[in-house]
């Protein structure tokens, strides 16, 4: 059996009902054919390949586009680059898509080679919140620092551009983890987690050599992004996975 809707799939339940097959063969049909079944509704592999290719696309053209940019969001990239695509088929194609050199955060989508321009000061407030990376400055306590006290109206504007684009994250108050911290701090959690079945705070804190406030600061921001749940006094991993490449 052919069929083409493009992107639009083509319903189960309509096509159910223009064959007359067996129930058992119709259910064969949708376990072997030579398509994918999305909420409810056939896509043709053909058609979903060449979706994913055309995302991948329009992902580069995007960061060749801005070249001050290092990430894009889900919802983002949907809005700009596939709008007329339905939100369950999108998260099909754009999981398809993630690889090599793309890779993905939570919902943020990054080009692992894409060249940034960085001011000496972005340099600098990067330089600091990595130098203790599980344990860094708060934003009062960076602006304190000489260097950055001498010209805060650089300095905010370094922090603001670094929040936007996800190269520092939010955990609470003015607390701000680098991303390359969030991302080593799940890989830990992850390897202790699948090491026991959980782990706790304690654990965590100990292998990374911070103190308690730090670590639930971190271990509540993965929570956030969903990459690990807590479970009482422990934590297992989240309905979210992290893409190492994305280090």
């Amino acid at each position: 059996m052919v069929f083409e809707r493009g992107e639009s799939g083509f319903e189960v339940s309509r096509l159910r009902g223009l064959v007359n097959w067996p129930d058992d063969r119709f259910a064969l049909f949708l376990k072997n054919g030579p398509h994918r079944t999305i909420s409810g509704s056939l896509y043709d592999n053909n058609i979903f390949d060449s979706s994913s290719a055309r995302l991948g696309k329009l992902i580069a053209d995007f960061f060749k586009s801005n070249p001050s940019r290092n990430s894009i969001s889900k919802s983002e990239a949907k809005a700009k680059l596939m709008p007329e695509v339905n939100e369950n088929l999108f998260s099909e194609i754009l999981l398809a898509t993630i690889k090599e050199p793309l890779h993905m955060i939570g919902q943020e989508i990054s080009l692992s080679n894409q060249a940034i321009q960085k001011s000496q000061t972005e340099i600098w407030v990067e330089r600091e919140l990595l130098r203790e990376m599980f344990s860094p400055p708060t934003l009062s306590e960076l602006r304190k620092i000489p260097a950055f006290s001498r010209n805060l109206r650089e300095t905010e504007a370094a922090i603001s551009k670094m929040i936007a684009e996800k190269i520092i994250i939010k955990s609470v108050d003015d607390l701000f983890f680098h991303k390359k911290a969030v991302v080593k701090a799940y890989l830990i959690m992850k390897a202790l987690i699948e090491k026991d079945g959980s782990a706790k705070l304690a654990q965590y804190r100990d292998e990374v050599g911070t103190t308690r406030k730090y670590a639930q600061a971190m271990l509540e921001l993965l929570d956030a992004l969903g990459l690990t749940r807590r479970v009482g006094e422990t934590r297992v991993l989240g309905y979210k996975t992290l893409d190492i490449g994305g280090k």
